[in-house]
């Protein structure tokens, strides 16, 4: 694969939108579930512009049906350091 070429600074532009999206980051693509068996599927939602997330739906049948899953809200975390590192 080749490399990619740098982009100069005065070509590059700030991302200042995004699309509503979402990732799945367990269980992997193609994992092997038990059927009937709890599963907890971790993963993240945002909105972009359109403000925040009001809802998640899970489909397990490529979209032919969906399923309002019992959503845990995120935690933020911020840790604030002093410019000594303390």
């Amino acid at each position: 694969m080749a490399a990619l070429a740098a982009v100069p600074p005065e070509q590059m532009q700030p991302v200042t939108s995004l699309c509503v999206k979402s990732v799945i980051a367990t269980p992997l693509d193609g994992a092997q579930v038990v059927t009937g068996k709890l599963l907890t599927i971790r993963g993240v939602a945002w909105a972009g512009d359109a403000g925040p997330v009001t809802a998640v739906e899970v489909s397990v049948d490529n979209g032919r049906a969906a399923i309002a899953p019992r959503v845990e809200p995120f935690r933020i975390f911020v840790e604030r350091r002093s410019a000594r590192g303390r």
